[in-house]
């Protein structure tokens, strides 16, 4: 992998299915329709830290469970297994820098400090306007308001001073 900045995490192996080499991946990327086409190249994260690339030889819709995924040069069970539980990378798409409500759900929230608050359990839309929600409480998702960066790569929310008084308003 050339340089971490230049990939996006879309998925991650959750386990094995069949002997064949078939995987079940649990996606996070709204673009399901371009991240697995079969042909795509992409990366399996490897337990130690390495990235193996490979490519998507199918892709299978499993309504009401995640996935299956058939990756080139993994044809059987002895060869996928150790990755389970590795996640997926590919090449960043050209509109990837933009963040999505959903793409939020999942991340550790910290205060300016470091410390972890919490984990965005969920998002939601109120009249027109985007909220996360943290240890059920609503934020607006207002950047530079109530919150102060999002660290892609590390899955971190960093809330501002201003957010922070929202989650102590509802401790109290």
């Amino acid at each position: 992998m050339e340089n971490a900045k230049d990939f996006k995490r879309i998925g991650k192996i959750v386990s094995t299915h069949g002997l064949k080499g078939e995987v079940r991946v649990h996606v996070v990327t709204n673009q399901v329709e371009r991240r697995f086409l079969k042909g795509k190249e992409i990366y399996i994260k490897a337990k130690d830290g390495n990235f193996i690339k490979t490519k998507i030889a199918k892709f299978i819709e499993d309504p009401g469970k995640d996935p299956r995924l058939i990756l080139d040069g993994f044809d059987s069970i002895d060869k996928i297994e150790i990755y389970n539980k590795c996640e997926l990378y590919a090449p960043k798409l050209q509109d990837d820098d933009l963040i999505y409500l959903s793409d939020l759900v999942g991340m550790e929230v910290l205060n300016l400090q470091g410390e972890k608050i919490g984990v965005v359990s969920e998002t939601r839309i109120l009249i027109n306007r985007p909220y996360i929600i943290v240890n059920n409480q609503y934020i607006q998702f207002l950047m530079h308001v109530y919150i102060d960066k999002i660290i892609d790569e590390s899955r971190q929310l960093i809330l501002t001073d201003l957010g922070m008084e929202i989650i102590k308003d509802a401790d109290n």
